[in-house]
């Protein structure tokens, strides 16, 4: 049993450091499409079929990959939580997991969400706001 548990560890392992490394290849891809997509879209104003792919290109897709990476992120988690005490699982995977460990970020009281980690969310909407947010002014800047 012991071994049959060591395989499935080292499956799920292996599976969310491919994707890991996958993710981490595409990611400068997708940050360079969308810096140039304000140029592209000026570029293809009549052909809205390619922006519209374009757009889902350098987001819906990044999204579902990083929805993806999400989930192997919390199945490494949980399948680490259920199987230390079983295996021996290597310290330096141990504090890597660790570090997956989701934060939650607000706590419902009533109808009320009350922020449990207010600098993680601070930062996340300033990282918003600098990338999104910028897209558009430059959007609305070159309209005008």
């Amino acid at each position: 049993m012991e071994e049959i548990l060591k395989n499935h560890f080292e499956v799920v392992y292996k599976e969310y450091k491919d994707y890991l490394q996958f993710a981490e290849t595409v990611a400068p891809k997708v940050a360079k499409g969308r810096e140039e997509f304000t140029k592209f879209m000026f570029e293809n104003r009549g052909n809205i079929d390619a922006i519209v792919d374009k757009l889902v290109d350098i987001n819906s897709k990044p999204s579902l990959y990083q929805a993806d990476l999400q989930r192997l992120q919390m199945r490494l988690v949980y399948v680490t939580e259920a199987y230390e005490s079983v295996i021996e699982i290597p310290q330096e995977i141990k504090n890597e997991v660790k570090q997956l460990k989701p934060k939650q970020l607000f706590k419902i009281e009533g109808s009320e969400a009350i922020e449990l980690e207010p600098e993680l969310i601070k930062n996340i909407e300033e990282s918003f706001k600098s990338a999104e947010f910028k897209k558009i002014a430059e959007v609305l800047e070159s309209i005008e």
